[in-house]
């Protein structure tokens, strides 16, 4: 067979993943319906209609919770591959092209990785096909890199997770020179922009190969070039992180989980592979992906991200086993005819066990991803779904959407209200889907929890959680409440000065009396709001010198005209006392944004002398021999 052949196999694996994930799908203009991947487009779409044509990244966004620093904690990359994909596709197709992106190019990173290891084609091709197969693992979702995670929202993990392969691949391939740096610093910042876990992740990977002289130089050069690079966003995200929410994420239970049942039979084999570091220290690599993925398990984990680092020891599992097929494909055509056979019975054993995994996760993760992609304006419950955000759209003040997960994974998508101002045209909604983004500290859980004490029913105490809830929707500019379950629904019809608006079987929208947004401890006071904007508040007051609360989250951007300097309160909201009778707020950029910017100029500097380096002249303009 021509070697050259060798190459079609990771297409091939790409094209396997595009029929799993029902890839025809992908060119459907809807909205995803499932889990977290629903909720990404209104940032998303936000950043190509109004950030972008501004020249920004970074900026202030008023449609969750109570307003969100948006793009300042989460990463940019995906956002920017629909922005440039959005003039051709348009943005549900760009969206849902994006999102798959990751495990499609996923194969062919594997490939690339073998290698680079060096090993041969067909032997590369082995070794991608046995480790593409950690794509189907179905024991974890939300932790990254894996087709179910996708489908459940880790988009941008995933293809920070592919693109940490292709980094690591440059790096192999690097030798004593600081301009080999340019590539994989490159590749780490858009693999930083993308994702901070594997950025963690294949950093520790890397600095395992600092040991080989002839790579010290471009390991260490792509570190910081990769720095420089994402600066106008790491930067940012680095001194503004003090102003990150406490993130609610789904914790590892045991260590037990970091060995699900689907990779005990994969164990043994990984072993094999791991052992061959005795003959072939070319495996070294695949050993630190694993002990890197366990060791950030073990120890980060447990404290920042739980379980989010087990995805690289997964991977690296998987990989020693290929790379033992690999191994033995070669090592039994140079021995005699009794070890041959014994090393093609050995892999022929492997072929099997991945052959069982893979068509063990075949048919619920096509199923899913079918559901997936079809899109919410496909499910059986849109035309109630449209109905009510037709119903919202155009309205003043914040919408509520009661949290019930099992009722809203039955309209298409459990983050359904995060997407209200995808699907309404920008109306506020208290619910949002970066956490780590909110401002509201902990107000939200406990209107969330108010909610879940009406919708049990029980008579004693869903009165007195009623009243709480209603005057933190109040005190938040709440002005509408869409409720999910009987008990609320029936909860709510009998409260005083609450009015529904719009019911179907399964949604009902109620109006309840929102308190303005800004307001002066004067009880006489007269305020006029004349602009109540993403990025700028102006209004007029008659209360000079009186503190007012203007009900829109604090961060360190917002300037002021016409008032003393903010404060934050309790509700994150900002308290200023005005000097004259009209008041100016303003979200702007800072000299923490600016430097961003500079070190990422004088990355694309540094890179592209890398890259194209001066060539000496003489005066006379001739070029030196």
């Amino acid at each position: 067979m021509n070697a050259r052949w060798w190459r079609l196999v990771p297409l091939l694996g790409t094209a396997a993943v595009f029929w799993l994930i029902h890839g025809e799908l992908l060119f459907a203009p809807t909205t995803p319906a499932s889990y977290d991947l629903t909720g990404h487009l209104p940032p998303v779409n936000d950043l190509i209609v109004r950030l972008l044509p501004q020249g920004r990244v970074h900026g202030w966004s008023a449609q969750w919770f109570t307003g969100f620093p948006v793009f300042y904690f989460y990463f940019p990359l995906p956002a920017l591959i629909v922005a440039a994909l959005t003039p051709a596709l348009g943005v549900p197709v760009s969206f849902k092209l994006t999102a798959a992106l990751g495990v499609l190019a996923f194969p062919s990173a594997v490939y690339i990785l073998f290698r680079s290891l060096p090993v041969t084609r067909a032997q590369a091709a082995a070794g991608s096909v046995v480790g593409a197969t950690f794509l189907l693992m179905q024991s974890f979702v939300f932790l990254g890199g894996n087709i179910g995670s996708t489908l459940a929202g880790e988009y941008a993990n995933s293809i920070s997770f592919t693109l940490s392969l292709l980094y690591l691949a440059a790096v192999l391939r690097a030798r004593d020179s600081i301009r080999a740096a340019a590539i994989p610093g490159a590749l780490l910042a858009c693999v930083a922009l993308s994702h901070t876990v594997p950025t963690l992740m294949i950093v520790l990977v890397s600095a395992g190969l600092l040991h080989d002289p002839e790579r010290r130089r471009p390991i260490i050069g792509s570190w910081i070039l990769g720095f420089l690079l994402s600066g106008f966003w790491s930067i940012p995200f680095v001194l503004r992180s003090g102003e990150i929410a406490a993130v609610y994420s789904v914790a590892v239970r045991a260590w037990r989980e970091a060995l699900p049942m689907e990779l005990w039979l994969l164990l043994p084999f990984a072993l094999v592979g791991a052992l061959t570091i005795r003959r072939d220290r070319r495996v070294l690599p695949m050993i630190l992906l694993a002990a890197a993925g366990m060791l950030g398990f073990l120890i980060a984990g447990r404290l920042v991200y739980p379980g989010r680092f087990l995805p690289f020891w997964f991977l690296g599992i998987h990989l020693l086993v290929g790379y033992a097929v690999s191994w033995y494909m070669v090592d039994a055509r140079e021995r005699d005819t009794p070890t041959r056979t014994a090393h093609t019975i050995v892999a022929g054993i492997v072929t099997v066990v991945v052959a069982l995994n893979f068509v063990r996760g075949v048919d619920s993760l096509h199923d899913w991803a079918g559901a997936t992609f079809a899109g919410i304006e496909r499910t059986t419950t849109w035309p109630e779904v449209a109905a009510v955000m037709e119903h919202l759209q155009g309205g003043n003040g914040r919408v509520y959407w009661e949290q019930a997960p099992r009722e809203l994974a039955a309209l298409g998508s459990r983050n359904l209200p995060a997407a209200t101002p995808w699907f309404t045209g920008g109306r506020p909604v208290v619910n949002g889907l970066w956490r780590e983004s909110s401002q509201l500290d902990d107000a939200s859980n406990e209107i969330d929890e108010a909610f879940e004490e009406i919708a049990r029913g029980d008579s004693q105490h869903s009165e007195t959680a009623l009243q709480t809830a209603l005057a933190r929707l109040r005190e938040i500019g709440v002005t509408h409440v869409v409720a999910l379950r009987p008990n609320t629904a029936r909860a709510l019809a009998g409260a005083a000065d609450v009015h529904i608006e719009s019911g179907t079987q399964r949604l009902a929208v109620f109006r309840i009396p929102g308190d303005p947004l800004i307001v002066s401890e004067s009880a006489d006071a007269s305020i006029r709001v004349i602009e109540w904007s993403d990025e700028r508040i102006r209004f007029e007051t008659d209360a000079i010198g009186v503190p007012h609360i203007v009900r829109m989250s604090w961060f360190p951007n917002w300037r002021i005209t016409g008032a003393a300097e903010l404060e934050r309160t309790e509700m994150s909201f900002m308290r200023l006392v005005p000097t004259g009778t009209s008041v100016d707020l303003v979200f702007e950029k800072t000299w923490v944004e600016r430097i961003g910017v500079a070190a990422s100029l004088v990355g694309a500097v540094i890179t592209l002398l890398l890259v194209f380096p001066a060539t000496p002249v003489n005066r006379l303009g001739a070029r030196r021999p």
